[in-house]
């Protein structure tokens, strides 16, 4: 799953237009195939309202693949204040953290006083007490930025990944905007490491593991995961900002 947000061109608006079209057509398409259309297949969907100074619009693209399920979700929308906030969350074991994280965390940032950095910290700290508090026991990363006039903050636990594109399109850049959670990071073997854990090649890549915690997971820092925030500091859901 993908989430852009960017200045309206022709290339944007082709696109916004090929979704707009596809909306239409699967509103009148029969049952079986408006469900490719679905979350859990392929969809695209986006807003050509521009806001802000610069003029943004938003859009996703996602394709569940080969799983049966899709655990993923996204949102692009203009807060209260008149900041532009996208976000993206991809679930693990499930997809209500996911959705839980996607209906509220934008929300716990517009409805906090201070810095943005207080807010965003913040908004990650109450979505991640009330994921466990409601009972959910999957997890998911988050990776959210957000376009105050030309400002341009994000913030991010897990390995979902926020780039800064600009260029030409003969010669198009791209430059990370976050940093991956991964536990082979030295800061974050540490933390694993003084939780009681360790971080151990399984299977293609890193993970951590901890013998008390049957969750083996390829991030290190996630919302939700009950399990693993069993032990304080195995998993962190404190956000880079």
């Amino acid at each position: 799953m993908g989430v852009f947000m960017s200045r309206q061109d022709k290339q944007v608006g082709d696109w916004l237009e090929d979704v707009q079209g596809a909306d239409a057509s699967s509103s009148r398409a029969p049952r079986e195939t408006r469900a490719m259309l679905s979350p859990t297949k392929r969809q695209k969907r986006g807003a050509s309202d521009m806001h802000g100074v610069l003029g943004l619009v938003w859009g996703v693209a996602e394709w569940v693949g080969r799983k049966q399920t899709h655990e993923d979700r996204a949102v692009g929308c203009v807060l209260s204040d008149g900041a532009t906030f996208a976000g993206v969350y991809d679930g693990h074991a499930g997809s209500k953290a996911a959705a839980y994280a996607a209906s509220h965390l934008h929300t716990f940032v517009a409805a906090r006083a201070g810095t943005l950095r207080q807010r965003l910290t913040s908004a990650f700290d109450r979505t991640e007490r009330a994921i466990l508090q409601t009972g959910i026991t999957d997890g998911t990363t988050a990776c959210v930025c957000v376009v105050e006039g030309t400002t341009f903050t994000t913030a991010n636990v897990g390995d979902s990944r926020c780039v800064l594109g600009g260029g030409s399109r003969r010669r198009p850049r791209a430059v990370r905007a976050t940093t991956d959670h991964k536990p082979e990071l030295v800061n974050e073997t540490r933390r694993v490491q003084r939780a009681g854990g360790a971080v151990e090649v399984r299977g293609a890549c890193t993970r951590v593991v901890h013998p008390g915690c049957p969750l083996m997971l390829a991030t290190s820092r996630t919302l939700g995961d009950a399990v693993c925030k069993r032990h304080p500091g195995l998993v962190s859901p404190h956000p880079d900002v």
